[in-house]
């Protein structure tokens, strides 16, 4: 044996005694990089950046398992915890979050065509038929339900300009105001897509209006009401891709609470 190969085994045999981990990471490392790079000094090299490579590996590692345990757990979740994650990624996404409008000029205020009522007569935006507004999906809407695999018990709206000409709420707000279309009880609450709601039950219990996706609810939680009363901010808070007025009307048959379609009420 010649003294360079004889001091080559000494260095080796001191570097097993010394970090037998640290040399057999080595080897395995030269042994990885040559079998898919197999270019020449390609493993001497890796093993020389082995601290920054090792790095990066352990980070992917990590990510890689958080990604495996997130993608579990949003499999095995309630549906409730589901829905509520999807209205706030829609939220997000759209802008749909909730915010707050000076609304002191309605302090008191009725809106104009409306009267005391358990059934619903008037467009929730105000006005007769549909001078006020534009229907964009209407009850039980096929297409709705082919688009997002939901059904729709209740129509969609939107203000016409007549409505920004005309209506008196929105020139003291400047904010598409919706109203009341019954008088009763009112309940506010925010939906399990995050949608911001308010119903409102007819002094009799036969009958419940219910208004979603407003943007700020003006109206106070358990409070007795006139038809034409100012209840919220046209908005697209909860599962909504645009601005609008989801509005349902329910009828109370043996105690449930039966969702009809609203437009013979107000058109």
């Amino acid at each position: 044996m010649n003294i360079t190969g004889a001091i080559g085994k000494a260095k080796t045999a001191k570097q097993v005694a010394k970090d037998p981990f640290g040399l057999l990471l080595d080897a395995a490392i030269v042994w990885i990089v040559r079998f898919f790079v197999p270019v020449p000094f390609a493993g001497e090299l890796a093993v020389y950046f082995k601290g920054p490579l090792l790095a990066i590996c352990g980070m992917g590692l990590v990510i890689g398992v958080t990604v495996i345990i997130t993608s579990v757990g949003l499999i095995f979740a309630p549906v409730s915890i589901l829905q509520s994650l999807t209205g706030s990624l829609v939220s997000t996404l759209t802008g749909g979050s909730a915010t707050t409008i000076p609304i002191d000029a309605l302090k008191g205020y009725l809106e104009p065509g409306f009267v005391d009522t358990d059934s619903p007569t008037v467009d929730p935006f105000g006005g007769i038929g549909q001078t006020i507004s534009i229907l964009t999906a209407g009850f039980h809407d096929q297409d709705y339900y082919n688009r997002f695999g939901i059904v729709h018990e209740g129509i969609d709206l939107v203000p016409t300009q007549t409505y920004y000409a005309t209506n008196q709420a929105y020139a003291k707000t400047h904010a598409v105001i919706m109203f009341a279309t019954t008088s009763g009880k009112t309940r506010t609450y925010t939906d399990s897509y995050g949608a911001l709601t308010v119903d409102v039950t007819n002094n009799p219990g036969t009958l419940k209006t219910v208004y979603k996706h407003l943007n700020q609810i003006i109206v106070d939680n358990n409070a007795s009401i006139h038809a034409g009363t100012p209840i919220g901010v046209m908005g697209k808070t909860g599962f909504a891709t645009a601005e609008h007025l989801h509005y349902e009307v329910r009828r109370n048959q043996g105690g449930s609470w039966v969702a009809v379609n609203p437009l013979p009420y107000i058109h």
